[in-house]
This record gives C-alpha cells, sequence and structure tokens, in this order.
C-alpha cells in the first residue's frame, strides 16, 4: 500500500442526513482527494460514484471497506476520482457562479 489521502464523509443515515452537502464534502473536494462517502442524497447529488469519487450504503460495511481498500491500493483510480473532484469543486463552488444562482431568480422576480 501507499499514502494515499482519502477524503471520508461519513453520516448515520438519518433521515435529516439526506437533505444536504457536508462541509467536509465540500473540504475535500477543493482539496482534489478521491471521495469516499455514504450514500446519502444530498452527498450523491454531488459524487458521482466512480467518476470523482466512491458511494457506499450506509448499513453495508463490507462495501465500505473494500471501496476504501480499492482507494489507498490503487493509486491511478485514486489520482482520477481526486482530479475529477476538484474539477468538480471548481465548477460548483465559484463566486460566478454563485452570484448568477443567487442574482437570477431575484433578476426574474424584478421583471416581471
Amino acid at each position: 500500500m501507499h499514502n494515499t489521502a482519502i477524503g471520508l464523509v461519513m453520516r448515520i443515515g438519518q433521515e435529516t442526513d439526506h437533505f444536504h452537502m457536508t462541509d467536509t464534502l465540500a473540504h475535500e473536494m477543493a482539496c482534489g482527494k478521491p471521495i469516499l462517502a455514504v450514500n446519502l442524497r444530498g452527498i450523491a447529488e454531488f459524487v458521482e460514484d466512480d467518476h470523482n469519487g466512491c458511494l457506499f450504503p450506509v448499513d453495508q460495511g463490507e462495501t465500505f471497506c473494500h471501496r476504501l481498500r480499492q482507494l489507498a491500493t490503487d493509486k491511478q483510480k485514486a489520482q482520477t476520482l481526486g482530479s475529477a473532484a476538484l474539477e468538480t469543486s471548481h465548477r460548483l463552488c465559484n463566486i460566478d457562479r454563485a452570484a448568477e444562482d443567487t442574482t437570477a431568480p431575484l433578476m426574474k422576480t424584478i421583471r416581471h
């Protein structure tokens, strides 16, 4: 094995865990780490399994262990997922997009 920093995003699967992106996820993606995240609706909106991270069901510890081993031992896969996570962060979390997402509904309301 080699040292690979993996961004781990965990929740216990309560109903309220499905409704948000976590600060940890935003931070780990912005750092370009390969993401290993629990498959909850709010998180899965940003993590595409095997594209910019790996998802695992909240109640399947065996799948979690398998995906963790995979990221820890496959340096190329980890680098590819980390690069894709960073690109996703840049695309979703930038000032221009935030300004547009904030002002567009306001401008629509003003125009009508």
